[in-house]
Parts: structure tokens; sequence; C-alpha cells
């Protein structure tokens, strides 16, 4: 299948939009003499990026990141999580119009950090409901070229970012599969 090497074929194509976070670099101020110059020091990131997804009729878009989240706080037995079992890589893809991959970012570090409410009327008149989940990450870097994928891999025009966990299948580590 297309999307064989992706661990959560459904997310991808659920996954409606996203805000690429940006970077800064720190600096600090020096004078030699003449002329104040900047040099950079370190780079910061905003540790926070939101998705957007389309949520199905059975809400399983909604309760994966519920169980991700059961992952970080237990609160039946009011037990807070170990940062190795709910943290993970997780990597964003932009596509083009042809379906080439053109950007990808790789996201180290990620969780969910919020789910967002969810408006529900009957007046709905079949749109889909939607769904934004804020996720944190400790820092991000941009994919090489030889890890951008080809345009052979049969996605559909207008998926802006494929979710994938590097070693860790997010499927897999919510289901217990």
């Amino acid at each position: 299948s297309a999307l064989s090497g992706d661990p959560n074929p459904r997310i991808f194509y659920s996954c409606e939009s996203l805000s690429f976070p940006g970077r800064r670099m720190a600096t600090e101020e020096l004078n030699t003499g003449g002329a104040t110059r900047k040099l950079p020091y370190k780079q910061e990131y905003s540790g926070e990026f939101t998705a957007t997804f389309r949520i199905g009729r059975d809400f399983y878009e909604r309760k994966l990141f519920e169980d991700w989240q059961a992952l970080i706080y237990d609160e039946e037995n009011d037990v807070w999580g170990f940062p190795e079992n709910y943290m993970a890589t997780m990597v964003v893809r932009c596509f083009d119009q042809n379906n080439n991959n053109i950007y990808g970012d790789r996201f180290v570090e990620v969780f969910p950090l919020s789910i967002e409410e969810i408006a529900v009327d009957q007046s709905n008149s079949g749109a889909p409901l939607k769904q934004s989940i804020t996720f944190a990450y400790r820092k991000w870097n941009k994919l090489k070229q030889s890890e951008l994928l080809g345009g052979s891999t049969g996605l559909p025009f207008g998926v802006p970012l494929v979710n994938k966990l590097i070693g860790k299948d997010l499927s897999n580590l919510i289901t217990g599969g």
C-alpha cells in the first residue's frame, strides 16, 4: 500500500492543517570598538505547534490523542508517566501538487500538550468535525534531501503532513499492539 511505511495512515489522511513553528537565534552583543555586533550563541524554539484533524464518526482521532495523554498522566491512579514512555519523534512532511515531498521537519520529544474543544451541534449538516491538537516538542530540524519521499507515493494532493514516529509506532503505542 502507498502508506505501508507510515504507522498511522488514518492520522495522515485526517490531518487538515499544521502550523510549522519558527526558530530564532539568541544573540549577545559584542563591542570591541566601533559599531556593536550581535553574535548568535544558541537556537531557540517556540516549543509548540498545532495541527488540526478531521474527526471521524467513531471519534478515533480524539480518542487516540486522549489515550496518548493518558500515558502522560494516569488519572485513575494519580500517577505521572515517564517521558520515555510518552515522548516520541514526529516527522511532518509537505507535498506539492504533484505529490512530491518538497519539505519536512523532524520534531524531537513530542507529546500532545493540549486537546482543544470540539464544537458539536445538531445543525452540523454533514460538515466534518475538527479537532486541534497542540504538541509540545524540544527541538526540530529540517529533513535532508535524501530523507524526502519521491513523487511515486500515491498520496493525494492537499494532505499537508504525515505523522510518523521514528522508532515508535504511535498506533501500537496507544493500542498496545
